[in-house]
């Protein structure tokens, strides 16, 4: 009678122990996908070219951009100085800006912000492109902001990355 209870002593914490295991187990795989896992360059690269029908071209600097806002957007950016020309684009993911509102990219050293003008939208996305005789390549921050006033000034940060 002894060795039985003892028996079931072990059986009943066995069962307890593999029932603790199982849904910490469950839990920390169900935490574990729902971190979101930032798409990488070559990931957006394919998919902006397929959703809007753009060809990335060869042989340029790239920078993803990450949403600051804790949203979903993603985007990447492109640049190259060669011959004398600056070719900078900026690709992007975002929602429908508000009434009177609208996204605008921006290249910043250390506090100097240019504008790169407003982005337009592309089925499959945003998208701008700015050319420029002079070499912004010390430029290594891309910013893409919610603007409201057309002052030349950044406003809400909504993207942003680094080549």
């Amino acid at each position: 009678m002894k060795r039985e209870t003892i028996i079931g002593a072990i059986v009943v914490v066995l069962i307890l122990a593999g029932a603790y295991y199982f849904f910490t187990q469950r839990q920390r795989r169900e935490e574990v996908g729902s971190v979101l896992i930032s798409p990488t360059i070559e990931e957006l690269e394919e998919g902006f070219e397929a959703g809007m029908g753009i060809e990335v071209p060869e042989g340029v600097e790239k920078a993803t951009l990450t949403d600051v806002t804790g949203g979903a957007g993603t985007g990447m950016a492109t640049r190259k100085f060669e011959a004398g020309a600056f070719e900078h684009t900026a690709m992007a993911s975002l929602p429908e800006p508000g009434a009177g509102q609208y996204y605008e990219g921006w290249l910043v050293r250390d506090s100097d912000f240019i504008s790169t003008g407003k982005m337009r939208e592309m089925k499959g996305g945003w998208y701008l492109e700015f050319s420029s005789e002079k070499d912004y390549s010390d430029y290594n921050q891309v910013v893409i902001t919610l603007e409201e006033k057309d002052d030349r000034l950044p406003e809400k940060h909504v993207l942003e990355g680094r080549f």
